[in-house]
């Protein structure tokens, strides 16, 4: 890391953050009236929409359960058919899917017009890319949402973009859950791309770190050392994790702390995470089969939902 860094931390010196107090009866109640206020905020669970998709019709919530391989779930949303930063986006998406099958992750789009719409964008969503020649259908769902009922419903609108109406449109949101709970929201405005590589590096953050105390520092790559946090105790993490460090800064607390990544996956139909094995001298991997760091592929089978 290019710092000077010690083995070992003294107990005296360690300092802890203290774990929340419960919450009292009172704020969990304002809690979850603000959840349901923001449905797209962390920790809230998705509102169970019925769906009428490329891929069939079935309520939200059954299709983020529909695979116990692929517990984690990619939504998100277009402003309309036919548009151009929604094609190129839509495009990556395709063909992303193996890498994120492979971490446990199905995706799912939305746009605001019917399934019939969809599927003929779809043929020039495909036509762009010579890996995709002969096919006619993505590797996803997308949801028809031609009222705008559902982004209006999950305050998807940007209100600074409107149609030549005067109609604000619907921004890009990117929601990622595990199960019908939500995890990761971001939301773009209706004029900028999405980087679903930068989603794919941020979905394999969370499972990596799931549970177990560590974090990613800023710009973190697949295989490189990963932030001890501080509720883990440096004799704790010492025994649990490879080649510990703590760097020395002018203020002397013990707080920045490192280990080796972990070769960790997320275990399918699970929150936690698992230790997979990794051969000692497996080379550094960048995404796609040489895609996902070392260990972290996780065996993905075919969908049992109509995707």
């Amino acid at each position: 890391m290019g710092q000077k860094a010690a083995c070992c931390a003294s107990k005296d010196s360690e300092q802890l953050i203290p774990a929340a107090e419960a919450l009292s009866a009172e704020e969990q109640k304002g809690t979850e009236e603000e959840k349901k206020a923001n449905p797209l905020k962390i920790g809230a669970t998705m509102p169970d929409f019925q769906l009428n998709t490329t891929k069939g019709d079935f309520s939200m919530h059954s299709f983020l359960t529909s695979d116990p391989e692929k517990p984690w779930t990619v939504f998100f949303s277009h402003p309309n058919d036919f548009t151009p930063v929604c094609t190129t986006e839509l495009g990556e998406c395709h063909l992303l899917t193996p890498k994120f099958a492979r971490q446990g992750c199905k995706l799912i789009g939305l746009s605001c017009n019917d399934t019939e719409s969809h599927a003929a964008w779809s043929k020039d969503v495909l036509a762009r890319h010579a890996s995709c020649a002969g096919q006619d259908t993505l590797a996803f769902p997308i949801i028809a949402d031609k009222d705008r009922e559902i982004v209006t419903a999950l305050g998807m609108l940007d209100p600074e973009e409107k149609t030549a109406a005067g109609i604000p449109l619907p921004a890009r949101a990117l929601v990622i859950l595990l199960g019908t709970t939500v995890k990761l929201t971001i939301l773009y405005p209706a004029t900028t791309g999405r980087n679903f590589d930068e989603v794919l590096r941020v979905l394999i953050s969370m499972q990596l770190t799931a549970n177990n105390g560590l974090a990613t520092p800023v710009d973190w790559k697949y295989n490189e050392r990963v932030i001890v946090g501080p509720a883990v105790k440096t004799e704790d993490a010492q025994s649990k994790f490879e080649d510990f460090k703590l760097e020395e800064l002018p203020s002397g607390k013990p707080y920045l702390r490192s280990v080796k990544c972990p070769a960790t996956g997320c275990s399918p139909g699970s929150e936690k995470s698992m230790i997979m094995s990794v051969p000692p001298d497996a080379p550094p991997s960048a995404p796609d089969d040489q895609d996902l760091p070392s260990g972290m592929a996780v065996q993905s089978s075919s969908c049992k939902c109509t995707c």
